[in-house]
């Protein structure tokens, strides 16, 4: 299992691990069989429906129906506090074996920025399904047709220049702005982020509240295709396949790369045989060939890990985030 290197001292951050799909414990005919015993998840999202984690969760639980993995999924949602509701709900559920929780990155900057009592290590970590690249986009009509009309303009009236993304501090939103700013030469004080959650982000571009936005590829695609918004950029080292004219920042002159990832955890106290079954369920899904159909449609990349390493690179992303919060002055 290879990692890529993370450069935290300058305004480029990895923020995804490069983790291979390697890192399953378990076949697909192997894990099948040991899910058998999984009748129904019920599967927490700890922020608003239409939000780019409830349609991941919402997506994952289609998966492993279809794929008849389990016979029955129930999606729920707890939103507030960025998350952080939602994950003390989680831990309150000690020991209970059917209830997974939809998180990522976004849920690992909210337990930071907010210094919340609850954190990551009152959850059993299960796997990362996905990542996303961050996209750059202004609605269709803006006058800002290519990513350096929006650089000059920005550096022009930073504090005239409103962004929406659907983070709060510290998730994949609100880094990919915060990292432009500072590689560009604009004060992390002037950059005027507001988070609006994942639903919000699109109708704030839309209606003209704010110059530009930044969200995962995954929720604003098919808008692009459809003539409502344009993207100017994209944030991963590669061009995303569905937005092959879309350049990355790099290719821009902005030298910046984060990707977005999303995981499941369960709550604290399952035993080994629960945490196996659940690991075990999510393995046999990234083997499935519905989950590969769902990432090709949400132009997600397959960047599968679970068990300890997943474990392992949650304590590595809270350890990135807070070290460049403090380098952003944020």
């Amino acid at each position: 299992m290879m990692i890529t290197r993370r450069r935290f001292g300058t305004a480029v951050i990895a923020v995804a691990l490069g983790l291979s799909a390697a890192g399953c414990s378990a076949t697909a005919t192997a894990g099948q069989d040991e899910t058998k015993a999984i009748k129904q998840v019920r599967f927490m999202v700890p922020n608003a429906p239409g939000s780019g984690w409830d349609t991941t969760a919402r997506t994952t639980a289609r998966v492993l129906e279809k794929s008849g993995i389990v016979n029955s999924t129930e999606v729920f949602n707890v939103d507030g506090a960025n998350g952080t509701v939602g994950l003390a709900r989680l831990a309150s559920e000690k020991g209970n074996g059917n209830l997974i929780m939809q998180m990522g990155l976004g849920l690992v900057g909210s337990t930071v920025t907010l210094n919340s009592e609850v954190t990551l290590k009152d959850a059993t970590p299960l796997a990362k399904t996905m990542e996303d690249l961050e996209v750059v986009f202004v609605k269709a009509d803006s006058p800002f047709n290519t990513i350096d009309d929006l650089v000059s303009a920005w550096k022009a009236d930073p504090h005239g220049t409103p962004i929406a993304g659907g983070s709060s501090p510290g998730g994949a939103d609100h880094l990919v702005p915060m990292l432009m700013a500072k590689e560009i030469g604009i004060s992390s004080k002037d950059v005027g982020y507001t988070s609006l959650g994942g639903s919000g982000v699109l109708p704030a571009v839309l209606g003209g509240q704010v110059d530009f936005a930044v969200t995962g590829a995954g929720d604003v695609v098919e808008q692009v295709k459809a003539g409502k918004v344009r993207a100017l950029a994209v944030s991963g080292e590669k061009r995303l396949d569905e937005l092959a004219n879309v350049p990355t920042l790099k290719e821009s002159g902005i030298d910046v790369t984060v990707t977005n990832w999303r995981g499941i955890v369960a709550p604290p106290g399952i035993s080994d045989a629960q945490k196996d079954q659940l690991i075990t369920m999510l393995d046999t899904m990234h083997a499935s060939g519905e989950w590969q159909e769902a990432l090709d449609t949400n132009g997600w990349v397959d960047a599968y890990v679970s068990g300890d390493d997943f474990a392992s690179l949650i304590t590595e992303q809270e350890t990135a985030v807070r070290t460049l919060m403090a380098e952003l002055g944020s």
